[in-house]
């Protein structure tokens, strides 16, 4: 992502479902999708190079989603 995003712009994703489990977090579920918590996922992103990341929990009511918001530097 950081390679093809132009410098300034932002990427925006959705993490689902994160790890709510520290110990979990990097881990495939039974359904074959990588399970990130908050802090890994911040932690992937600042090393990526991404600033201004920030972690959101959004409020659905059957679902467990992260959002997950950075900015390659200019």
């Amino acid at each position: 992502m950081y390679r093809v995003l132009r410098p300034g712009g932002r990427i925006v994703h959705i993490t689902d479902p994160p790890a709510t489990d520290p110990g979990t977090s990097g881990t495939v579920d039974a359904l074959g999708a990588w399970q990130w918590s908050e802090y890994d996922s911040r932690r992937m992103m600042n090393q990526a190079g991404f600033t201004d990341v920030s972690v959101t929990r959004l409020p659905a009511a059957y679902l467990r989603l992260h959002l997950v918001r950075a900015v390659r530097p200019a």
